[in-house]
């Protein structure tokens, strides 16, 4: 498991990335849920508060105050449909892939 665009502190091949969903429609957010759960020797499901990182569907109404709250405590993956980058975080383009989600974490 190699830590390789956002840096979470040293951490050890054991350690377990709890990580949150945010702002994603029901289908997305499952198809994400399944594929961390693929994974979850690394990675845990949290709720925002608990996350240590935050992958965010940008387009989301819902999601400005929850970005807002964390972007200086928490790297964020923000995940866009359209070109748009947003500074300070890692961004990916829709549709998501697990393989770009793993190296951006």
């Amino acid at each position: 498991m190699g830590m390789s665009q956002i840096k979470l502190s040293k951490r050890t091949a054991s350690d377990i990335i709890n990580l949150a969903i945010v702002g994603f429609e029901t289908q997305s957010k499952t198809a994400i849920s399944l594929f961390f759960m693929q994974h979850q020797q690394s990675y845990s499901l949290v709720s925002a508060e608990h996350a240590e990182l935050l992958i965010v569907d940008m387009e989301h109404p819902s999601v400005g105050p929850v970005v807002e709250r964390y972007q200086n405590s928490r790297p964020i993956v923000a995940v866009t449909a359209t070109e748009q980058s947003f500074e300070g975080f890692v961004t990916l383009r829709k549709p998501l892939e697990g393989k770009r989600l793993i190296t951006a974490i």
